[in-house]
């Protein structure tokens, strides 16, 4: 019993969920607090119950090589909303390149309404946005851009060797990198995706041939 006007809700310890599959039928019947003899009653059939569901997709775009010699890789990261209602989510890049591959420097832009991008400090994960508001239908995409050097020499960081993707990609090859999407900001990522490219990998050899 509940006093006059006050919504009743479901999926409480003691009213369970309806299932909301368009052809179980509930009865709900309505009492006088009053007076028990005086009640009605009404049927409802629930197609669908209004929920958000955003997920995340991830595209590598490019990779070129500039007069400094360093690399920008550029990758695309999708986030939409194929739901039915305006979802929340928050949005982290995690590279997992080659361990020959050093980060330099980072950023990236998006199309999400009043932002425009920032800075990547540091070599990831890296968290691009949180707690971001995106309405039933919609999408919001992101680039990032990432500036890294190789190097395959003796006594570098990794392990000299490079290693390229493979049909399954993971952590560790080439320019492997994933988004991890929270999609109700529980601490917790739903959605994961991951993209993997390789690079050109040239050795040179010089040779003396006359003195």
């Amino acid at each position: 019993s509940a006093p006059y006007g006050t919504p009743l809700l479901v999926g409480s310890p003691t009213i369970p969920d309806f299932k909301a599959d368009g052809i179980s039928i509930y009865k709900i019947v309505i009492r006088d607090i009053d007076n028990h003899a005086c009640q009605d009653s009404v049927f409802t059939q629930i197609s669908f119950c209004p929920t958000p569901k955003v997920v995340v997709s991830k595209t590598f775009i490019s990779t070129n090589i500039l007069s400094d010699a360093s690399h920008n890789a550029v990758y695309r990261i999708d986030v939409e909303n194929i739901g039915n209602e305006t979802g929340a989510y928050s949005l982290m890049d995690d590279p997992g390149f080659d361990d020959d591959i050093s980060i330099k420097t980072a950023y990236y832009t998006t199309t999400v309404p009043f932002k425009t991008g920032a800075a990547l400090l540091g070599t990831g994960p890296w968290n691009l946005l949180n707690n971001v508001s995106i309405p039933a239908g919609a999408k919001h995409s992101y680039n990032v851009v990432i500036n890294f050097n190789i190097n395959l020499n003796a006594h570098s960081s990794g392990d000299n060797q490079y290693t390229a993707c493979n049909i399954s990609p993971s952590r560790g090859q080439a320019l492997f990198n994933r988004a991890l999407l929270d999609g109700d900001n529980d601490g917790f990522f739903e959605s994961i995706d991951t993209a993997c490219a390789d690079i050109p990998v040239l050795d040179v050899v010089k040779e003396l041939l006359e003195v």
